[in-house]
């Protein structure tokens, strides 16, 4: 499929502990997601219910945004 580069999330990863990054941009760490494209690839009829996911996981997310004076200049404050 032609992912249209206009539409198209990417998601980049970097795990991180104590500063100093540990892993970044690297295999599955990297996701380009299409505006028509599933995510979690074919979708089968039948869901499978049988999970084999054990133990437990913690996550914390961060987003950071790049906000400057050049690309928002209307918003940015004087002081």
């Amino acid at each position: 499929m032609i992912c249209d580069p206009v539409t198209a999330a990417h998601w980049r990863v970097s795990i991180v502990q104590k500063r100093i990054i540990y892993f970044q941009d690297e295999g599955s760490l990297t996701k380009r997601m299409c505006e028509r494209e599933s995510p979690f690839g074919e979708v089968t009829e039948k869901p499978v219910m049988e999970c084999c996911a054990c133990g437990t996981a913690k996550y914390r997310v961060t987003f950071y945004g790049n906000w400057s004076e050049t690309i928002h200049p209307k918003d940015y404050p004087s002081e």
